[in-house]
This record gives C-alpha cells, structure tokens and sequence, in this order.
C-alpha cells in the first residue's frame, strides 16, 4: 500500500497471533506483516499455537521486546 510505503515513521512493531484465531486468521496477517516489512517497518511476527484468547504467556513476549535494541528515527 502506497500510504504505508510512504509514512515518515517506520515504528517498531511485535504482532502476537495464534494459528487457531479465527477472529484474525493467520494467513491474512501474515499478508499485512509481510507488507509492512517490504514497505520498510520492522516487524516481528511472533505465532502461536492456539486460538484468539490462548494464553496469558502473551502479554510476557511482548513485554520481553521492550528491552529489543530499537532505535528513534532520525529527525
């Protein structure tokens, strides 16, 4: 998508999902990470066994990216 080629920012981004979730079906998030990715963000994909509520385990990988060794973008 060209508006999200175009954005100033490439935040840093960590997606949980679960290969059962049938709310967010895994293929299509695989789809939008992978054109987040091509259009420049970094993106980690964490996937899951499970479904849309599995676990609380969730909340502890995405507080353990906290510490990645992100940096700001440049002004």
């Amino acid at each position: 998508l060209p508006a999200i080629a175009a954005a100033a920012w490439k935040l840093n981004i960590v997606h949980v999902a679960h290969l059962l979730d049938t709310s967010y079906l895994i293929a299509t998030v695989r789809s939008q990470t992978t054109a987040l990715r091509d259009a420049g963000f970094p993106v980690t994909l964490v996937e899951r066994s499970g479904t849309h509520d599995a676990g609380s385990d969730d909340a502890m990988t995405l507080v353990a990216h906290m510490s990645d060794p992100w940096l700001a973008p440049a002004p």
